[in-house]
């Protein structure tokens, strides 16, 4: 930078707006009065000293100045003063040096001056001017004082209340600054709680008015503690008024700052209102789930893997316990009977990798007095914090499956009673069928040849006994047609002379004299051999059907298949007709229907019955052709 002369000085006035020249307070410390001491004087000077000639450039500085700025004697002496500054003081230090040689003086002028290294020292300048005996200028003398510390606090000083203002003004939560009970500042987050749009109409209602009355009188406490210095809890909750009316409840937080010796308290706000609503219904539901817990007639209980944790008064008493932590106390699997703990260690581990654990199952546990008891478990995992549990409800089936098993057992007896006694009812069909057929047939067979004998002995002219005979006859041919027809129909002889298709395919030819309905029928008459039992029950299901379909169904075309399917003997009848429904189906009133399905049961074969509203109705019959029935699996006599 070019250093400048007096002459070069330029307009005075542009430099006084100039940045850099700045009045401090701080303490003086001013040269001597009088004439200039000997340069030893200045030496031993505690601060900062130099001297100019009059075009400021450095005469002389003292050992202090030289330590402050880092350079040497010879690396000073001689140079312009401007190039010790920084840039933006440099420029304008002609000016400030022709002020004062003018007014022989310079008192605490801000100057930033450059140390050797580069660092910057904020400096406060008095000087004066030392004339000659003539009055002319001879040397200026200037010392300065370093407040690079003081200025450096004043900017952090800045900074932190740049920064408290930030955080006052943004936080998402509310602040406020009181004096007694009057609030003298308050940020926005506040304004937000109370409903208030202005600082200004916020701050002009006393503390103890913004209170909910159940509120106040713990307020007033508080400031009374406060004003006489007595401790008072820097945390509590209470209850306000919005500007709306509305009540919302507030966590605050509260301490005490002192500015300029007064008093002041400060108080963060946080609204609470929701996390008090959900605490109340935390409370409600724990209150409501311990109420089920406690009170369900079906035992319950919390475990974690091997061990119980919780359990209710039910649970207990199924277990036999009369303590909570006499039962905890016993391992899970321990409470379990041999053959249901295996199927337990499974879940446990399933369980504990996370993986798909089956919620509803059976087991039998052991109570304390050592008998078994049957249970009916539904568990469900339960997170609480970081840790999970198994929650289980707890039903004991015992009384229950002991009813089924009887049912079931009561079930097996009827239905084998009731196949017994279908054996019995066939078997006496056919003995009354072989009777008519054998005896009734011979006797009528007999009476017929004797009239027909008789016929023919009688003369023409015996015109009554003749006709007499010709009637009875008549009669004893009808009869023996009836014996046949009944006799068929008690039990066909073509089912044990030719089997199961041939009287099949002899019902339907007897069916389709009754009515005008056609057949399609599909028999696998070289396929289909089958025992005498099997054949009587499809013959006699086959009858049923047949017979549905001429009371109910109002069809006109019946479709028949009989076939062998991969061991099954399958009965498959189709109509046209109205359709049976469901009602139909399952009314307990439908003998016909349940003869149906018992007489498959008994084989432990399989029944479909369905229809389709004016589509039709489908039977559907499949029995094992090798499968021992249930008659003789109880070993139950077929007769008699």
């Amino acid at each position: 930078m070019k250093r400048p002369t007096n002459q070069e000085s330029g307009n005075i006035k542009k430099y006084i707006a100039e940045p850099g020249v700045k009045k401090k307070k701080l303490k003086k410390t001013a040269l001597p009065d009088g004439e200039v001491r000997h340069w030893s004087y200045y030496e031993i000077f505690p601060i900062p000293y130099q001297s100019l000639d009059e075009n400021g450039y450095l005469i002389d500085v003292n050992s202090v100045w030289i330590e402050k700025l880092g350079y040497q004697h010879d690396e000073v002496l001689g140079r312009w003063f401007g190039d010790f500054l920084i840039p933006e003081h440099a420029g304008y230090f002609e000016h400030l040096f022709f002020l004062f040689k003018a007014a022989g003086e310079i008192q605490e002028t801000e100057l930033e001056v450059l140390r050797k290294d580069g660092s910057i020292v904020v400096a406060i300048f008095n000087g004066r001017v030392e004339y000659d005996n003539g009055a002319k200028f001879k040397q200026a003398h200037c010392i300065f004082q370093d407040i690079t510390a003081y200025k450096q606090a004043e900017k952090a000083l800045r900074e932190s209340e740049r920064k408290y203002r930030n955080l006052f003004d943004n936080s998402i939560e509310g602040i406020t600054v009181s004096r007694g009970s009057q609030t003298i500042d308050a940020n926005q987050a506040l304004l937000d709680i109370f409903g208030y749009a202005t600082l200004e109409e916020f701050v002009n209602v006393p503390i103890l008015d913004h209170l909910a009355l159940e509120s106040r009188e713990a307020m007033e406490e508080r400031l009374k503690g406060w004003s006489s210095n007595k401790f008072v809890p820097s945390r509590y909750e209470c209850k306000v008024i919005r500007k709306n009316g509305t009540i919302r409840e507030l966590e605050i937080s509260a301490k005490e700052i002192v500015i300029d010796n007064l008093k002041y308290r400060q108080s963060t706000f946080r609204d609470i209102t929701e996390h008090k609503q959900a605490e109340k219904a935390l409370r409600e539901s724990e209150r409501k789930y311990r109420n089920l817990f406690d009170n369900s007639i079906e035992g319950i209980g919390t475990s974690k893997g091997n061990q119980v944790v919780d359990a209710n008064q039910a649970l207990l008493d199924i277990f036999g316990y009369a303590t909570l932590e006499e039962f905890v106390n016993v391992p899970i699997l321990d409470h379990l009977a041999l053959e249901s703990r295996e199927a337990m260690e499974e879940r446990l581990k399933e369980w504990d990798s996370n993986k798909s654990v089956l919620s509803r199952y059976e087991c039998k546990v052991i109570r304390k007095n050592g008998t078994i008891r049957e249970l009916e478990i539904l568990g469900n995992e339960l997170v609480i914090g970081n840790s999970k549990y198994w929650q289980s409800t707890f039903r004991d089936i015992t009384d229950r499956k002991r009813a089924e098993m009887e049912l079931r057992r009561s079930s097996r007896q009827l239905r084998s009673l009731a196949a017994h006694l279908q054996s019995v009812r066939e078997e006496e069909r056919s003995n009354i069928a072989r009777e008519i057929h054998d005896e009734l047939g011979q006797v009528l067979t007999v009476l017929k040849m004797d009239l027909s004998w008789l016929s023919k002995r009688v003369s023409l002219e015996e015109n009554i006994l003749s006709e007499k005979v010709e009637s009875m006859l008549k009669l004893i041919n009808t009869t023996i047609h009836t014996v046949k027809r009944i006799s068929a129909e008690l039990r066909p002889g073509l089912l044990d002379d030719l089997g199961l298709v041939a009287a099949i395919e002899w019902q339907i030819e007897e069916f389709q004299k009754r009515g005008e309905i056609t057949f399609e029928v599909n028999l696998e008459s070289d396929e289909i051999i089958v025992d005498k039992d099997r054949a009587t029950t499809i013959f006699r299901i086959f009858q049923e059907t047949l017979t549905n379909i001429a009371r109910h169904a109002n069809a006109t075309m019946v479709g028949v298949s009989l076939k062998e399917e991969v061991g099954n003997l399958v009965l498959k009848v189709t109509d046209n007709g109205k359709g049976i429904t469901e009602k139909q189906i399952y009314n307990p009133q439908s003998f016909g229907l349940i003869g149906i399905k018992e007489r498959v049961y008994q084989w432990g074969g399989e029944v479909s019955i369905s229809g389709i509203q004016y589509q039709g109705t489908t039977v559907l019959v499949s029995i094992p052709i090798n499968r021992v029935p249930s008659i003789e699996r109880l070993g139950l006599p077929a007769g008699g």
